[in-house]
């Protein structure tokens, strides 16, 4: 189906971006760098699933009020952030790979977490083509900052230039729903 292969687009596209711009990013970053945005990375993903604790689901079953389930969503995702980087810090997870659990590792857990959330809402409203063009567009900026930000010798360019991206994807796929979320078929 067309949306299908817009999702498959945006999500062959957008790495493709960042496979074309490592050559220049890998000059610009240290390995140690990659490797603390990396696994940065990978907490923040695997951690954002459950920052909403799945109430973007409440939407999908019960067809509530977007506002009500954005500014509930919102509120989970700012509590349950916190929580976990209070938790990362009094265990010192982070301690054998050097990562400071501050401000900016919470702004991307928060980020992350409100993608998979908002992300989810749009694609469930088979707004395929929001989605699309807010993945390609947040991977082209994703790329741009990192080189701008290397190039200013930002030692965390890479995780800023993801949080900046992650940002504007949510500026853009919300300016294109601004009218508000309609079930497609309800």
């Amino acid at each position: 189906s067309s949306g299908f292969a817009k999702l498959l687009t945006a999500s062959a596209v957008g790495p493709l971006f960042l496979f074309m711009a490592s050559p220049v990013l890998s000059r610009l970053y240290s390995p140690d760098q990659y490797g603390v945005f990396g696994v940065g990375l990978t907490i923040c993903t695997t951690l954002s699933v459950v920052l909403a604790l799945r109430f973007e689901l409440v939407y999908l079953k019960r067809r509530e009020k977007i506002e009500n389930v954005l500014a509930i969503g919102l509120v989970l995702i700012v509590i349950t952030s916190l929580s976990s980087v209070v938790l990362l810090n009094l265990t010192n997870a982070f301690e054998r790979v050097a990562i400071d659990v501050d401000a900016v590792f919470w702004l991307l857990l928060f980020s992350t977490g409100l993608i998979s959330f908002y992300g989810h809402m749009i694609v469930a409203e088979k707004d395929y083509t929001t989605f699309s063009k807010a993945k390609i567009l947040q991977s082209i900026m994703q790329v741009g900052a990192a080189i701008l930000l290397g190039l200013a010798g930002a030692s965390a360019g890479l995780i800023w230039a993801l949080i900046l991206a992650q940002f504007l994807f949510l500026f853009f796929s919300y300016c294109r729903r601004r009218d508000g979320f309609v079930f497609q078929g309800a």
